[in-house]
């Protein structure tokens, strides 16, 4: 028998010039190409069915026929279904001895794999973001590229070991990801790709977690981070475009690089106080982010921290904040507000470039270099302001700001300027500079393209606690032969004016200024609704509980809840009592036509 077989073969190969293909139907009814090789037959790849044709279950045959011959499948080659995201099971014969690099690397519908225990080498990556993959066998190699090899299994989960304290994976239909207690540590790409989660809780008891653990997790919604880790957890939700909010909590020191990179669905984001450090592209193409803050334990933005948020409205930093880093908002096209307070040091390369619907920024007082093209192409910036301390102002830092109207300078002499840094700008706007430094800044290189070059004793600066509320305006700049200038609060319809920054209440209001470089007020609004004497009425109650907002006795009445940039974030058409889960911030929740009551919730 042996004699015929290998008759057969040496036959065959010769006929077919020792490596021609041939094809074979599977009992599945697929077209397999296969290569004859030594020991029988090896599949390189497959009639791959249409886009359309729905989910794809292959049995790969024991035995394939080619010219006659019986030949016995012995291997899968080098990439032969990689990317056959189609497939959703697989079955591959006992016969099987290889299976060739990358073969069935991202299929990503696969929700498991039996390798044979037959099977005596494995290529790298062979089964690269296949998150369950068994196999029983002796031979050398694990993992293999693998997700899961050998992993102990309860429920849904795939542990490395009974004690259940690392996650490998998890079965790719499950609900839910209620993470276990006894769970420690939660693998690479753990939960990839399991489009049923919806939501997902890690509690400060899981201390370290993998790269992309639940990326891709496209049914996710809502998710709570507190792991105290550092370092790791890359890409941790990266491309749920689903998300909506995450929380992130008190234990966390640490945001990892690309946590929520591709979310479009995420429309805020809250860091607290206690996150000492952001890393690379944390938001980036957060294409829905309206609003995000930053807490006082920051010194430095993320480098590409929002780069391509395209809808991203306003930023507020705290005073810790020093440096922003290379490509913080690159391409943010939406951005109108920003505000970094008086710690502010640095702007490196192209942070706001791009920024096209910029209106305002406060650069602060303490600001000592602007990167190259830091501010680039930001057409509707208005104003802008560099204290006495700037130190250099690199290449094109302001090429493009075609809307600048005014400029200020206040340092005694130019700071150091690149090349065309305010290539593009109009010649005949204002600059302001010190009294005794206009005419050294009207005959310095830098600064003689300016027609009017105008001295001021000091430069009044002003902003709004919220544009979204209100607007701030100088009426009159104090100029060389006074100290007085004009200011003026400016609501927004459905807004107040509460108070200037120092807390003077008068509007316009007069500031006396007795001092060098410049002085600054912020015009404080808030929204109309529920800023006075806030009450739910009679048999109603509304408070925070547990991270939630809880409405009890509302008897059927409409529940509407805003942000306290009067956006409407929930509402409901009927309720007796109901609870509301959102993210840590305060909100204002009018029950029926009562007036609202203001409600801070901290996490849970």
């Amino acid at each position: 028998m042996e004699k015929t077989f290998f008759f057969l073969f040496a036959l065959l190969a010769a006929s077919l010039s020792l490596a021609r293909d041939f094809d074979a139907v599977t009992p599945s009814g697929h077209t397999l190409h296969c290569d004859v090789v030594q020991g029988g037959a090896m599949i390189v790849g497959w009639e791959r069915p249409q886009d359309n044709a729905g989910p794809v279950r292959l049995t790969v045959p024991p035995v394939v026929s080619a010219g006659g011959a019986d030949l016995r499948v012995v291997a899968v080659g080098d990439s032969a279904f990689m990317h056959c995201d189609m497939l959703v099971s697989v079955e591959l014969p006992s016969s099987l001895r290889s299976v060739g690099r990358c073969a069935f690397r991202s299929c990503i519908g696969l929700s498991s794999v039996a390798v044979p225990p037959g099977v005596e080498s494995v290529g790298e990556d062979a089964f690269r973001y296949v998150p369950n993959v068994e196999y029983r066998g002796t031979a050398a190699g694990a993992p293999w590229g693998a997700l899961c090899l050998n992993a102990f299994r309860e429920g849904q989960y795939y542990y490395s070991d009974s004690t259940k304290t690392h996650i490998v994976s998890c079965d790719r239909d499950a609900a839910d990801a209620a993470i276990p207690p006894t769970v420690v540590t939660i693998g690479d790409y753990a939960f990839y790709c399991c489009c049923g989660i919806a939501s997902v809780r890690i509690d400060s008891t899981v201390s370290g977690i993998g790269s992309e653990a639940f990326g891709r997790c496209a049914g996710l919604v809502d998710a709570f981070y507190n792991s105290p880790q550092d370092g790791g957890a890359n890409g941790l939700f990266f491309g749920c475009g689903s998300l909506e909010r995450v929380t992130i909590g008190t234990a966390v020191s640490e945001i990892p690089a690309r946590m929520c990179y591709g979310c479009t669905a995420l429309r805020g984001i809250d860091i607290p106080d206690n996150v000492r450090e952001v890393n690379y592209e944390a938001f980036a193409r957060c294409t829905s982010l309206e609003t995000a803050t930053m807490g006082g334990g920051l010194s430095t933005t993320g480098k590409s921290m929002f780069e391509g948020c395209t809808g991203l409205l306003y930023f507020t930093a705290a005073e810790s904040l020093r440096e922003v880093q290379s490509f913080t908002f690159n391409g943010c096209l939406s951005l109108r507000g920003v505000t970094l307070g008086d710690s502010l040091e640095l702007v490196w390369g192209r942070a706001f470039d791009g920024c096209a619907s910029l209106e305002s920024i406060y650069l602060g007082k303490s600001l000592i270099m602007v990167g190259n093209q830091a501010f680039r192409d930001c057409r509707s910036l208005e104003e802008i302001v560099l204290p006495a301390t700037v130190r250099t102002v690199s290449d094109q830092a302001f090429s493009g700001c075609t809307g600048l109207a005014r400029i200020a300078c206040m340092r005694e002499t130019s700071p150091v300027m690149g090349r065309g840094v305010f290539d593009s700008v109009d010649t005949g706007i204002e600059v302001y500079v010190p009294c005794d430094s206009a005419e050294s800044y009207q005959r310095d290189a830098n600064w003689h393209r300016f027609d009017s070059i105008l001295g001021t004793g000091y430069y009044m600066v002003v902003t709004a606690n919220n544009p979204r509320w209100g607007r701030a305006v100088v009426n009159r700049q104090p100029g060389c032969g006074g100290s007085t200038a004009v200011i003026e609060a400016v609501p927004a319809e459905g807004c107040r004016f509460v108070k200037w920054s120092n807390g003077k209440t008068d509007n316009p209001c007069q500031v006396n200024y007795s001092g060098r470089g410049y002085a600054y007020r912020k015009a404080v609004f808030e929204p109309l609704v529920g800023v006075k004497e806030p009450v739910s009425g009679p048999g109603a109650k509304v408070y925070a509980s547990h991270g939630d907002i809880v409405v009890e006795g509302a008897c059927g009445e409409r529940v509407v809840v805003y942000d306290l940039g009067g956006r409407q974030v929930y509402a409901s058409a009927g309720c007796t009592s109901c609870t509301i889960h959102l993210p840590p911030s305060i909100y204002l929740v009018r029950v029926g036509n009562r007036r609202a009551d203001k409600v801070m919730l901290t996490g849970r």
